[in-house]
């Protein structure tokens, strides 16, 4: 039986990659560069073999020295320079230590940290104690009753920079992660970059793949902890004052405004689900078409 909104969902994909092909089309002319390496990167590797966890495993060591290969051939045509602002809204202070080690676990240097902070257990000067060695971090002190979409809209207000990429406070970011989305940005002309296909655990110890194989592409959907937010071309677009949702509500601002979405690759990260999720849903339907890994492979942080 057909599912109608994955064949919504779907459908809109479709239009979508046509719209923007002819965007594309329109952007060789005048950006052959780019052209080239949006080519290079949307050639697909092969699909995953979902029915066998030995010849699964291979596969993900595969694809890596691939995605390694693909991540030194577009460095050739010229290192990333562009500054990033990373920021983070918590209220539980536990993870600060979590967002601190995320952060200074890019190898992307040119990058910033705004932390806001909206729970009554925070001290601001205990924050802003541990963010002083942390180089280019600041830090917001917002009410207990703010919304997850106000907190995030006043670390945008404190980001100096053009690009600004949402971190979740719970989820890992491998030493890549900036960095991938920032090729990924180069060649794809988009307002908003983020993984699509990526992995998760649960604090069970199960691990998966959600979403294989929607990588390299443009999309309608992003995981809400992936996203990196070219403000030039979001124009005056925020979060919506919501505590459920806020990343979704901007994506599809974005394209009513006329912007467009792309999905990189799904290394570098890894989403976790807890109890304690802000976004909570049922395991089942949050697993839909998700495949079963052994694992979290150390090979995402390729």
């Amino acid at each position: 039986m057909i599912d109608p909104v994955r064949y919504l969902q779907g459908a809109r994909n479709r239009v979508l990659r046509w719209r923007n092909a002819r965007r594309h089309r329109r952007v060789e002319a005048t950006d052959p560069l780019a052209a080239a390496l949006r080519r290079e990167a949307e050639r697909r590797p092969p699909a995953p073999p979902v029915e066998d966890l030995t010849a699964l495993a291979e596969w993900i060591r595969a694809t890596a020295r691939r995605h390694a290969a693909y991540r030194e051939a577009q460095l050739r045509h010229g290192a990333l320079t562009d500054e990033v602002t990373v920021i983070c809204a918590t209220a539980r202070p536990h993870h600060l230590d979590d967002i601190v080690t995320n952060f200074e676990r890019q190898r992307h240097p040119a990058r910033r940290l705004v932390v806001v902070t909206n729970h009554e257990s925070f001290d601001p000067a205990d924050v802003r104690e541990r963010l002083s060695t942390v180089d280019g971090a600041t830090s917001v002190t917002m009410p207990p009753d703010a919304s997850l979409g106000t907190c995030l809209n006043a670390a945008l207000d404190l980001a100096p920079t053009r690009l600004v990429a949402k971190f979740d406070d719970d989820d890992r970011y491998g030493p890549e992660y900036l960095g991938d989305l920032l090729l990924a940005r180069r060649f794809s002309l988009a307002a908003v970059v983020g993984k699509h296909s990526h992995f998760a655990c649960f604090d069970d110890g199960s691990a998966y793949l959600r979403f294989p194989g929607r990588e390299f592409e443009h999309t309608s959907w992003l995981a809400g902890g992936t996203l990196l937010v070219d403000r030039e071309r979001v124009g005056d677009l925020r979060f919506e004052d919501r505590s459920v949702g806020e990343d979704g509500a901007l994506l599809r601002a974005v394209q009513r405004a006329g912007g467009y979405i792309y999905a990189a690759d799904r290394f570098n990260y890894v989403q976790r689900r807890h109890g304690a999720n802000t976004w909570r849903t049922d395991r089942d339907a949050y697993l839909r078409g998700a495949v079963a890994v052994d694992a979290v492979p150390e090979e995402i942080e390729c």
